[in-house]
């Protein structure tokens, strides 16, 4: 038993290497857009794919990977707090998007 959670634990653990992976490339491929080096057209492509499949790697795995470093008595807060958290920075990005749409701040 021991060995098959070690084993599930590395790969929770590659799934947030990989999570981070993808965020980066994203990330980097909309700095190239943003700078003028890539095609303004990889930004749908940055946002859609490698950034939003990274973050949905990184926002299943990381909870998984938390609770089992937290006591069960503690993993209901853990888990309320890390999506508390989650939601937060949520409804920051909605706030900036809006303020971006209201100053019609759009050019890269």
């Amino acid at each position: 038993a021991g060995l098959a959670i070690e084993r599930a634990a590395l790969r929770w653990h590659g799934t947030v290497l990989c999570g981070c992976a993808l965020e980066a490339v994203g990330i980097l491929l909309l700095g190239a857009a943003a700078a003028g080096i890539a095609n303004p057209g990889v930004v749908l492509f940055a946002l859609f794919v490698p950034y939003a499949v990274g973050y949905g790697l990184m926002t299943s795995a990381l909870p998984v990977l938390g609770l089992a470093e937290v006591p069960e008595r503690s993993r209901p807060a853990f888990s309320q707090r890390f999506f508390a958290c989650l939601a937060g920075g949520g409804i920051a990005g909605i706030f900036f998007a809006g303020l971006t749409q209201a100053e019609d701040v759009y050019a890269l």
